[in-house]
């Protein structure tokens, strides 16, 4: 026969590790749907069109003033941006990829990527 303080031992631990596991996940703040995403900035290859990119992304939240070169063609950035911070900027010529940036999406790195 189990004495009170033997009993009371397993209720204590299990106790400790439910409270132990709410102050770690506290401050867990889920991503909204319509937030953008290190999955979602991945799927956006070079060379796609600006409405594939925007089927993927979203609608873009902002754009710098398209610039228009008669030998280069015309580039425009769309910018998306959480909550927290973190952000992806898509270049396009001629309203494809050519250029990605993401800062704080995927972990802590910062990444360019441009077409060859």
């Amino acid at each position: 026969m189990k004495t009170k303080k033997q009993a009371i031992v397993p209720v204590t631990i299990v106790i400790l590790a439910i409270a132990v596991l709410a102050c770690c996940t506290s401050n867990y703040t889920p991503k909204a749907a319509n937030d953008i995403t290190c999955e979602k900035y991945g799927q956006v290859a070079n060379t796609m069109t600006t409405a594939d990119v925007v089927k993927i992304m979203g609608r873009k939240q902002n754009s710098a003033t398209p610039n228009s070169d008669a030998t280069l063609g015309t580039t425009d950035t769309y910018s998306w941006k959480n909550p927290d911070g973190s952000r992806a900027d898509i270049t396009f010529l001629d309203e494809r990829v050519v250029k990605k940036t993401q800062n704080n999406l995927c972990g802590t790195e910062n990444t360019t990527k441009t077409t060859n």
